[in-house]
């Protein structure tokens, strides 16, 4: 199960990834469970890596699997990934009002 984190993690960073085996590594886990993020060893999401690495295609990908954009990711102040979409480009703003009735 960890490999399986860790590459879903990775490909959350980079939007050149296998759409395919990310469906398939999706379907492996929670996605609305907090894991260790390596490099910083503190708690995080799929929807909050894919979204602060602007991966448009991921954060369909989760939205579609049923992550949810509410939960909150704290590191040195509570923020749920919803909260920091104005921080990106439109690209992500648009994906992520497409699922805006999960966003409350």
């Amino acid at each position: 199960m960890e490999n399986t984190i860790l590459k879903l993690y990775e490909m959350c960073q980079n939007e050149n990834f296998n759409i395919e085996e990310a469906k398939g590594l999706v379907s492996e886990v929670n996605l609305n469970e907090p894991f260790r993020e390596p490099r910083h060893n503190s708690e995080t999401f799929f929807l909050y890596t894919a979204v602060f690495y602007q991966n448009i295609r991921m954060v369909e990908l989760l939205l579609q699997s049923g992550a949810n954009p509410n939960l909150i990711v704290n590191y040195e102040a509570p923020f749920g990934t919803c909260n920091i979409i104005f921080m990106w480009k439109k690209d992500t703003k648009k994906i992520l009002k497409l699922h805006w009735q999960q966003i409350t």
